[in-house]
């Protein structure tokens, strides 16, 4: 159960993470 929660925590991360430098580049991209 615990590590089933870390795994779902870290794919949650990651999808943010994603997500958030994404969103950064297309700020910065001046297209």
């Amino acid at each position: 159960m615990r590590t089933k929660l870390l795994g779902a925590l870290m794919v949650f991360g990651i999808i943010t993470g994603t997500a958030h430098a994404s969103s950064k580049l297309e700020i910065t991209d001046p297209r």
